[in-house]
């Protein structure tokens, strides 16, 4: 996970996908179709989307990396400590979505740090 600095934050959730889908060569007949589906998997709320990044909270902006991390479809996805710095209800939604990831049936490497006394 890119943490905040991997998002253009004077543009929307959508804007962001359709430019990293572009800089990844994504077939622009496929593109509405696949930044829908992305949205979708993550949960975005729809009354956001045009919203400017920098308005978001840290969970959406959150999803909204995950959602450009799948933009082009890659083989493998990592996740490294995607519910770092969430509240307990942003972390649960981050679970979900990893499970919908998980169901997808792609390989996702997971890093969780744990504290240990």
């Amino acid at each position: 996970m890119g943490g905040e600095r991997n998002l253009y934050t004077r543009l929307s959730a959508i804007e962001n996908l359709e430019y990293f889908a572009d800089l990844y060569g994504v077939p622009y007949k496929n593109r509405k179709e696949k930044i829908k589906e992305l949205l979708e998997i993550v949960g975005l709320p729809s009354n956001r989307l045009k919203d400017k990044v920098e308005t978001y909270s840290k969970g959406m902006k959150q999803k909204l990396q995950i959602a450009r991390g799948l933009i082009n479809d890659p083989e493998i996805i990592f996740l490294d400590e995607p519910t770092i710095g969430l509240d307990p209800i942003g972390a649960r939604e981050i679970r979900n979505i990893i499970k919908r990831l998980k169901n997808m049936k792609k390989p996702l490497f997971l890093r969780v740090i744990t504290c240990r006394k």
